[in-house]
């Protein structure tokens, strides 16, 4: 972690934006079950949650049967949604592919398509999992729940 040198206190405010001090909170991460009853955290209650906090928070959908996280935002994802109480998941991560099915297990197409997720991949319990929620890719590539 970067922190103040001769060069940042001539050039800068004087402090960092992030210290190497223990208790300092640096970084959240997030996490959406799959088909849970909880509410899903939209776009605006990120970029909150950014400014009351002070931190970068990534925000991820797993399932139980996925290894980590079926999809995740990055970092420094500040992407919004227009529509209240929507918000992304991020993109697939790299151990797991995802495709959107629908109930004749066929595959959907289009712009921005929709259907059942399903996960496969190596760190997806027995290679291949429904995780029973209907998904969307946004136009930017990340995962919704539609």
């Amino acid at each position: 972690m970067p922190t103040n040198t001769v060069l940042s206190k001539l050039l800068g405010s004087g402090d960092c934006a992030i210290s190497t001090t223990p208790g300092r909170l640096r970084l959240i991460l997030a996490s959406q079950r799959a088909g849970s009853e909880a509410l899903q955290l939209d776009s605006s209650t990120l970029n909150d949650l950014r400014i009351y906090t002070k931190a970068r928070i990534c925000y991820a959908l797993g399932a139980s049967k996925v290894a980590g996280a079926v999809s995740q935002t990055n970092v420094y994802d500040y992407r919004g949604d227009d529509r209240p109480g929507h918000g992304h998941f991020g993109v697939p991560v790299s151990s797991v592919e995802i495709r959107l099915a629908n109930k004749d297990d066929g595959l959907v197409g289009g712009n921005t398509p929709r259907g059942q997720i399903v996960a496969s991949g190596p760190s997806v319990v027995g290679g291949e999992a429904r995780l029973g929620v209907e998904g969307v890719f946004r136009e930017d590539c990340t995962l919704a729940y539609a």
